[in-house]
């Protein structure tokens, strides 16, 4: 099960051992890893699941598998307004530069709880009919 699903528990040391920073400051991935750290496990499922479309870790750090934490383009003044984004098929997080920890922590829980996307990949249930994502556009 290990070898097709991967890890179950989420370590916060090989999670940061597969997570590359792309030119965001040290505060801000300071403050990054402090919430990531204060998260339980189902936390860390839900925010792993957001940025990258799975709740799992993969076994063996691998390029393929490497999770990149990007500066989103929110500016500073209004940073705590916006909420991050990912990019699950790049396995990619945009944060904006949240001014304390409490404000990350909780936009990035709410996202992570409330961003449902990866799950309209497939079908969506609307009124109790199944419509597929090609119907969303009509």
């Amino acid at each position: 099960e290990m070898l097709v699903c991967g890890r179950q528990i989420i370590s916060i040391p090989f999670l940061k051992s597969i997570t590359k920073n792309s030119d965001v400051p040290n505060n801000i991935m300071t403050l990054f890893w402090e919430v990531m750290e204060s998260l339980s496990q189902p936390q860390l499922c839900l925010v792993l699941k957001f940025i990258c479309g799975r709740s799992t870790l993969p076994l063996r750090a691998t390029a393929s598998h490497t999770i990149k934490v990007q500066l989103s383009s929110a500016a500073n003044a209004v940073a705590d307004q916006y909420l991050p984004i990912a990019h699950t098929c790049y396995w990619t997080l945009s944060l904006p530069p949240y001014s304390s920890f409490f404000v990350m922590r909780q936009k990035l829980l709410y996202a992570a709880s409330h961003g449902k996307a990866i799950d309209l990949d497939f079908e969506v249930a609307r009124d109790g009919n199944q419509m597929n994502l090609n119907q969303l556009d009509n």
